[in-house]
């Protein structure tokens, strides 16, 4: 994948690691930094390693993918859509929903989450693995992600910028050759080993 070098690798198999282990873990990095990417390698990593045959334990290879968004942060249960019941609109009815199906609970702008997706996430968290993505900046205490993020269960993993060299392989890709010039300094500073940022430079 774009930019992925060893060390977000080692943060994969460090985050799959705690989540076999039956715990919540939170992504927190900046905009644009790659939380989703690394949440994707996640994934992929836990498919592949519940159906390892050699892996003690019955663990399954599902993988529940929620999303929270802005324009829907007020709408209750608004982040799980997709994977409790249409009909579902309280928090023990989801919860009930969601133990139905074993496997990884992943929500991807996690920062985003409304109040009741929340309290689904936190209470699903001491029965299986769960695992979200967050904005770095958000500290507000008021806010449901932050109360999850900080919950003393939840394990915090930070997903920091490239290194040059990470950059470099990545703007090489981009650009389908090696970089070079007068340029390509100032390039790597102003990305400031920020993945969306390195792809807007060099469109």
């Amino acid at each position: 994948m774009d930019g992925v070098g060893a060390r977000r690798e080692q943060l994969v198999e460090e985050i799959l690691a705690v989540l076999f282990a039956g715990e919540t873990v939170v992504l927190r990095g900046d905009a644009g930094i790659g939380k989703t990417t690394v949440l994707g390698m996640v994934e992929e990593g836990w498919r592949s390693r519940s159906t390892d045959p050699k892996r003690a334990g019955n663990t399954s290879g599902n993988v529940l993918r929620g999303k929270a968004s802005q324009s829907a942060r007020r709408v209750s249960l608004a982040a799980l859509g997709g994977l409790v019941r249409r009909d579902t609109t309280s928090v023990p009815a989801a919860i009930d929903d969601l133990r139905e199906t074993p496997g990884l609970l992943s929500i991807d702008d996690a920062d985003l989450l409304d109040d009741d997706s929340a309290v689904v996430l936190h209470t699903l968290g001491s029965e299986r693995p769960v695992v979200f993505a967050m904005r770095a900046d958000r500290n507000d205490p008021a806010d449901a992600s932050v109360r999850l993020a900080n919950h003393p269960a939840t394990r915090k993993f930070d997903v920091g910028p490239l290194t040059i060299q990470e950059s470099v392989a990545l703007i090489e890709k981009r650009l389908g050759g090696p970089i070079g010039g007068e340029c390509w300094e100032e390039l790597l500073s102003a990305g400031e080993g920020n993945p969306l940022l390195l792809g807007e430079l060099v469109a």
